[in-house]
């Protein structure tokens, strides 16, 4: 049968709704360790992605400002 895949479409809201469900920690009552994984690998980009802006933004400021 092969591997499932994902199958994202503009419109088609269950990557999305799958997103939401795990990022709020929906199942924590399921006692999944896979969505576990997933819920922490979520946060450790998230968590990096805001880092990241900061950096930018803060870097950008300097820059302006001794420019």
């Amino acid at each position: 049968m092969g591997e499932p895949r994902w199958k994202i479409h503009f419109g088609d809201d269950s990557f999305k709704n799958a997103m939401k469900y795990i990022r709020e920690k929906k199942f924590a009552d399921l006692q999944d360790s896979l969505l576990d994984e997933y819920y922490e690998k979520i946060k450790r980009v998230e968590y990096s992605a805001v880092a990241l802006a900061l950096i930018i933004v803060s870097a950008t400021i300097v820059d302006v400002i001794q420019g």
